[in-house]
């Protein structure tokens, strides 16, 4: 038998005033107990939805270190071969000034 109907029990046989504060006091823990519950599953939820947004964060920092890096590359790939193509261009033009003269 559960400790509500055991106190039940007990205080109707008892009467009075102590079966009242009895009584009152099940349905206060029976209420706390049913808030304590609630709050433990939104908690458990809680701590899943935090341990996947962290692991979200982690994914996408090393997304954002690669992205990083690759620009970095890319810029100075970009920039080797701009300066590569003015050297082209200034050989390209004194061949064309000398031909002309």
């Amino acid at each position: 038998m559960n400790k509500f109907l055991f106190s039940l029990l007990i205080a109707v046989s008892f009467g009075g005033a102590y079966a009242d504060d009895l009584l009152s006091a099940q349905v206060a823990y029976q209420q706390v107990l049913k808030e304590y519950n609630t709050q433990k599953g939104q908690t458990v939820q809680l701590r899943k939805d935090l341990e996947n947004a962290r692991s979200q964060v982690s994914y996408w920092q090393t997304q954002l270190k690669n992205l990083e890096e690759k620009y970095q590359a890319a810029e100075a790939l970009q920039n080797t071969l701009e300066t590569q193509l003015q050297s082209a261009g200034t050989q390209l033009d004194n061949a064309w000034n000398t031909k002309k003269q």
